[in-house]
Formats: C-alpha cells, structure tokens, sequence
C-alpha cells in the first residue's frame, strides 16, 4: 500500500542517518542491513509470539523441571497481552527465524503512538532499535542475553532488561540530540485516544528476554 511504502522509505532514511551515529556513540558495529519489517497487527502479533516460542525451545533443552510450565505458557501469555499491547508498541526488535535480528513495525501502531505525526520520535525509535540490533551482533546469540530464564546463567533478570535498554535509551537520546539539537523524549508524541485508554489499563508482564 502506498501507506507501507510511505513508511518503508522513511525508515530507510532515518537508518542511513542515524546508523553511523549510532555506531559511534555506542563503538558497536550494525548488520548490514539491519531489518525493519512492515507488519499488518495480525501479522505482527504472530511474529511476536512467534520469537518467544523460538526462546523457549531453546530454553526448554537446559532448563530445570521447576521452570517447564512456565515456559510452555509463556507463548500463549504473550499471545493474549498482544491482543491489547500491540497498539502500544513502537517497534520490537527480535530474534528472526533465520536467526538474524529483526525490528518488527506496524503502522497502524505507530498512528497510535503518534511516531507518524512526530519525525523526531520516529528518529528516536529508529535509533533506539538500532541499538538492540548492534546489542544482539556484540552479543553473538550468547544465550544469557536471549533467554527467559537469564537467572540460570547467573544474571538478575531485571538486571539485564535494564541494562540492554538503559544502554539503548542512553544512546538513543544522544543520536536525537545529535539529528535535531535537543535529546528526544516519546512521551512528547501525539498519542491516540485507543493508545491512552490502554495505557491505563494493566498490562501482562512482557515475557522477553
């Protein structure tokens, strides 16, 4: 559609700008091609729960009988909380079935959060899944940075969380400030009325690593 293609080209251009400064703020190396994928919600969704299951395969060969039941639900948690949190999202960047990260868009959630009434937030989105691409290459498929159970390799899970995205929150805040003079801040995106209606509802635990 001539929306997606709309979309498509725009992030093409805020990748080429903001991936070297990327690269030289964190000293991290992007994939070539970082990939940004398009998504109708359906799509989307299923994406989403589809990189969780991947996880717990592999979770599922090394973890101890305590943790199984929590894993094999945890695709259909994610499954139900996507149903209501898609619209919140403005991009996840995963693991992909060829084993190569992925960002996951859809464009109706972007309209939701305001990205595309805001080029700066879009910048800043763009820079920030950026960084969870350069993250997941440094990484090397090291398996305590994708995994459900990071405690079984000795790291606090909320430990880890915050790291990976205080890293690319810091990053991505000094990229912006870099592309328009002042750091960015999503909260100052348009917001829609589904998005705030949502937004004060409580959500299920995201089931990521």
């Amino acid at each position: 559609t001539h929306q997606q293609e709309n979309l498509a080209a725009r992030l093409h251009d805020l990748i080429e700008t903001a991936g070297p400064l990327v690269e030289k703020i964190t000293g991290l190396t992007l994939p070539a091609e970082p990939v940004f994928r398009i998504l109708i919600p359906k799509v989307w969704r299923a994406e989403a729960v589809a990189s969780v299951a991947r996880v717990c395969a592999h979770d599922l060969a090394e973890c101890p009988p305590a943790e199984v039941s929590r894993l094999r639900a945890a695709p259909k948690v994610t499954r139900v909380m996507m149903r209501a949190a898609w619209v919140m999202s403005m991009g996840l960047t995963v693991t992909g079935a060829t084993g190569r990260s992925e960002t996951l868009v859809s464009a109706e959630a972007l309209r939701h959060t305001g990205l595309l009434a805001d080029p700066q937030v879009m910048g800043q989105t763009v820079a920030h899944e950026l960084v969870h691409h350069a993250q997941n290459l440094a990484t090397g498929g090291d398996r305590r940075w994708v995994t459900l159970l990071p405690h079984l390799h000795g790291i606090g899970e909320l430990a880890r969380d915050h790291v990976v995205e205080g890293h690319a929150r810091w990053a991505d805040r000094l990229v912006t400030a870099a592309l328009f003079g002042v750091p960015v801040d999503d909260e100052q995106a348009p917001r829609s009325r589904r998005y705030r209606r949502r937004a004060k509802m409580p959500l299920v635990p995201m089931p990521f690593g």
